[in-house]
């Protein structure tokens, strides 16, 4: 497994079931010793409902990937402030 690994997309989604309560462009996500910690530009979001659904199962940080199925992880907690998202995530799913 990598000690250090940073990941940057242009667009990605929470998703709280199959509703998209927040939509991001120019995410980044490092991989910390415990947890994944993305960052990102804020487009849209419901900060009311990302906090309702921070650390459930179904809060997810979508983006897609060229050759494949999208990246997947579950989300643990998340802030949106100031046109920003930051978000503490979990492993992979996919």
């Amino acid at each position: 497994m990598f000690k250090e690994l940073e990941l940057r997309g242009a667009q990605g989604s929470l998703l709280w079931g199959y509703r998209a309560v927040a939509v991001v462009t120019a995410w980044s996500i490092v991989k910390a010793p415990h947890a994944w910690i993305v960052t990102a530009r804020l487009e849209r979001g419901d900060a009311w409902q990302c906090q309702q659904a921070a650390g459930c199962r179904e809060l997810l940080f979508t983006a897609p990937r060229a050759n494949g199925p999208r990246w997947c992880w579950p989300v643990k907690d998340v802030d949106l402030a100031a046109g920003q998202l930051r978000a503490t995530l979990g492993q992979p799913l996919q």
